[in-house]
C-alpha cells in the first residue's frame, strides 16, 4: 500500500485466455494503471473533521481514487478521499476539501430518506434498495428521475452491477471495441466490452449505447444475465399473457416470457414492449432478479 494507504482503482482487471477446445489456460496476468505520482497525505482533513462536517459515527476508509472511463491514451490521476457508505453509487468524501463527490469528482449533495422526486411513488422501496446497493444512483441534484428513460448502456452498466457486483472492469485491456459506435476510452466502453465478452449482445456493427433501451430489449438482457439464453432462443415458444402479446418481437418472445415468468416483470395487463424503460421500472426489475436478491 503506498504510503500505508489502499489504493482504490477502477482502471484494472485481470485477463486470462482459455483454450475454448481442451479448457487449458493459455495466459493469464493483471493489471493495473496506476499513477506515478501519489497525493502527500500531509495536510488532509482528518476522520473526525469529516464526522463534524457530515455525520456522527460515520464508518470512513482513507484510501488513494483512481476513477475509470478514462481514455486508455491518458496518464490516471489519483486522489485522496474517504469512503462513506451512503446512497449515492460509488460517492466519497474529498481529503482535501471534505466535500461529497463521485468517483469523477463531481459534487454531490448530501441527504437522507429516499429522493424527493419520488416520495409516494408506487416504485419507491425498490429505488430505495437500488440505491443502497449501488445498483442506481441520483444526480448531482439528489434525485433520482423516475419516469427519466434508461439508454442501452445505462441498462448494460446497471445489470452487470446487479448481476456480478460493484466495481465493474470500467477499462478492460486495450484492444479492438466490439461496436464501432463505443470506442475505447468513451463512457460506455468498459460496461459494453464486459456485456459482449459475457455473450449479453449480439454482434453488430452499433450498440446506439446513448438510446433509450425498450421494455422487450431489457428482458432480453436481464434473461442473458441470469444464464438462461439458451430456453429465450428455443424454436418452442412460450405463451404470452400479455394483451399485447402481438406486439412483442417473435424472436424475444421467449425472453419476455421468462421475465414475466420469473416474477421479474409483471404478468398482466400491457408489457408494452416498445415502450422505453423508464428508471422506476428499471429499479423495480433489478430488485426482483434473483441474483440480486
Amino acid at each position: 500500500m503506498p504510503n500505508g494507504i489502499p489504493l482504490d482503482t477502477d482502471m484494472g482487471g485481470v485477463n486470462v485466455t482459455v483454450n475454448a477446445a481442451t479448457g487449458q489456460v493459455l495466459d493469464f496476468y493483471n493489471y493495473a494503471r496506476v499513477p506515478g505520482d501519489l497525493p502527500s497525505p500531509q495536510g488532509i482533513l482528518g476522520p473526525d473533521r469529516i464526522r463534524d462536517i457530515f455525520t456522527k459515527g460515520i464508518s470512513l476508509q482513507l484510501s488513494y481514487l483512481v476513477p475509470g472511463g478514462l481514455n486508455l491514451a491518458s496518464a490516471p490521476t489519483a486522489r485522496l478521499v474517504y469512503s462513506v457508505p451512503v446512497r449515492f453509487a460509488g460517492a466519497v468524501i474529498d481529503a482535501q476539501t471534505g466535500e461529497l463527490q463521485d468517483r469523477q469528482g463531481n459534487d454531490l449533495l448530501l441527504g437522507s430518506g429516499p429522493p424527493a422526486d419520488v416520495t409516494g411513488s408506487w416504485a419507491v422501496d425498490s429505488i430505495e434498495a437500488v440505491l443502497q446497493k449501488n445498483f442506481m444512483s441520483v444526480d448531482a441534484q439528489g434525485l433520482f428521475r423516475p419516469q427519466k428513460p434508461v439508454t442501452r448502456g445505462e441498462a448494460v452498466e446497471m445489470l452487470l452491477k446487479a448481476v456480478n457486483g460493484y466495481p465493474l472492469v470500467s477499462s478492460p485491456a486495450p484492444g479492438p471495441a466490439d461496436f464501432a459506435d463505443v470506442p475505447a476510452g468513451s463512457t460506455w466502453y468498459g460496461a459494453v466490452q464486459q456485456a459482449f465478452q459475457l455473450g449479453w449482445l449480439a454482434e453488430a456493427d452499433q450498440f446506439h449505447p446513448n438510446d433509450p433501451v425498450t421494455r422487450q430489449d431489457f428482458a432480453v438482457l436481464v434473461i442473458r444475465a441470469l444464464k438462461y439464453d439458451a430456453v429465450g432462443r428455443m424454436a418452442p415458444r412460450i405463451a404470452l399473457s400479455y394483451r399485447d402479446a402481438a406486439l412483442v418481437n417473435p424472436v424475444e418472445a421467449n425472453y419476455v416470457a421468462l421475465a414475466a415468468g420469473l416474477g421479474i416483470f409483471g404478468g398482466g395487463g400491457d408489457f408494452r414492449p416498445l415502450d422505453p424503460l423508464t428508471r422506476a421500472e428499471a429499479a423495480t426489475v433489478l430488485v426482483r432478479m434473483p441474483s440480486s436478491r
